[in-house]
């Protein structure tokens, strides 16, 4: 196997699976409005939608009834969509050949260029052939996987993320930093949130300096917070994307402990009970770094799921949208996946690593039955209970209730999250002990 290789079965078999699913299964929560932007944009060079809504444009897509999603007016009045214009500007002209399949297509493509980074970026490491394909599974399986059919922002952001960490860190000294940061001007494009991995992409830059042209960086990095400020003053008259907020988003709230908890642990939208792989971060302690090259590399990659993770923190985002699970945290998978590869390899214990492989093969088992179910709609979240997905793999049964909902919390919930989080803690104190003194996964993080 290697990288190319990887690509180009993955991507095949998002292709094949969003060949099956979109046909079946209408657009829903914000992805007819992406899609309502990307028609506008092919077919009449603008982003006034009151005549795409008026002439209900999105039945090709959707049968039901869709509110327009306005944002605040611009300077002239005309409205203007809820959602960053960065991902309908990518995805016009692909509408344009295929329609939303064509766009899923891509963004399945997207997905499988993740995985096939990690795989690479794993392999140049020395880390072994079943380390390196570890990495690409992981890191284009669940969370991201569900971003590979359905028109979102997150699998173009993770790849640009990844793409230019990557690029910085083992891509052409000229070439790759005039990427990452074309890269990095076109990640607050795709959502305002993603302004922070712009940030860090930045960071990156300044650490790998001494094998990159930082001027090149810098050179386009300006040329980029030009154009965006540019495009923002001309249609609200301020700088930024909070123009089309009027201000700061209403989305916002200050609960990092119930933000925390849902990011883990929430029923519908937390990170492991889709892919409780992860785990292995919290129970199995990292290889030990060898030098400075590893230390750069980790604060690079600790800056960079910061970026994701910071915004999630503070966004209101268990407010039970439409949307498939850990939709603000997604663009942190590849990453992920790169720390759980390094601690397969350093794992000298049998029973450590067939227990990753249980759990990978479990979290893309999930994946593979919702995508062959389009009908039932399992990957989209609602307000209330029972979640789908559980519903669904046991009818009834006990697994919705045991998962804390933090969208919406009860005192039950808090509860439930509480015990999820002292389990958590506990068993990792035991854990990366009792491999420790086995020799299970030597080093420390």
């Amino acid at each position: 196997m290697t990288a190319a290789r990887l690509f180009v079965v993955l991507t095949a078999l998002f292709a094949s699976l969003a060949a099956y699913f979109v046909p079946r299964m209408d657009a829903s929560g914000d992805e007819p409005h992406y899609l309502v932007m990307a028609q506008s944009l092919w077919r009449e060079g603008d982003l006034d939608l009151r005549d795409n809504y008026a002439r209900e444009d999105w039945r090709e897509y959707r049968s039901g009834r869709t509110e327009p999603h306005y944002a605040a007016p611009r300077k002239d009045g005309r409205p203007f969509p809820g959602h960053s214009p960065g991902l309908p500007f990518l995805l016009a002209p692909v509408y344009a050949l295929g329609g939303r399949l064509a766009c899923a297509i891509l963004l399945g493509a997207m997905v499988a260029g993740a995985g096939a980074l990690a795989f690479r970026v794993a392999s140049l490491e020395g880390l072994s052939r079943g380390s390196a394909l570890l990495a690409g599974l992981l890191a284009a399986g669940p969370p991201l996987s569900a971003y590979g059919l359905h028109i979102y922002t997150e699998a173009a952001s993770t790849l640009a993320l990844f793409a230019a960490y990557v690029l910085l860190r083992l891509g052409p000294p000229t070439a790759g930093p005039a990427l990452a940061a074309a890269l990095a001007c076109a990640l607050p494009f795709l959502h305002p949130r993603m302004a922070l991995g712009s940030v860090a992409i930045a960071f990156a830059a300044f650490e790998y300096r001494e094998r990159i042209c930082l001027r090149t960086f810098a050179a386009v990095t300006a040329v980029g917070v030009v154009g965006y400020g540019s495009f923002w003053m001309t249609i609200f008259g301020v700088p930024t994307a909070l123009g089309a907020y009027g201000g700061v988003p209403e989305d916002a709230a200050l609960n990092p402990a119930q933000a925390l908890l849902g990011v883990l642990f929430d029923r519908a939208y937390g990170l492991l009970p889709y892919a409780p792989v992860f785990l292995a971060l919290f129970l199995i302690k990292g290889p030990a770094g060898s030098g400075a090259v590893e230390a750069r590399r980790n604060r690079v990659e600790l800056v960079m799921v910061a970026a994701v993770l910071l915004p999630a923190l503070l966004w209101r985002m268990w407010w039970g949208g439409q949307s498939p699970p850990a939709r603000l945290i997604a663009p942190m998978t590849p990453f992920l996946a790169l720390w759980v590869a390094r601690r397969f390899e350093a794992s000298a214990r049998r029973a450590v690593r067939a227990a990753l492989g249980v759990a990978v093969a479990w979290s893309w088992a999930l994946f593979l039955f919702a995508a062959l179910l389009p009908g039932r709609l399992l990957f989209i979240n609602r307000r209330v209970r029972p979640t789908r997905i559980w519903d669904a793999l046991w009818p009834g049964g006990p697994i919705d209730g045991l998962l804390p909902d933090m969208a919406r919390p009860e005192t039950s919930d808090w509860a439930l999250a509480a015990l999820w989080m002292a389990a958590l803690l506990l068993s990792s104190v035991w854990a990366r002990r009792a491999l420790s003194k086995s020799g299970g996964a030597p080093g420390s993080s």
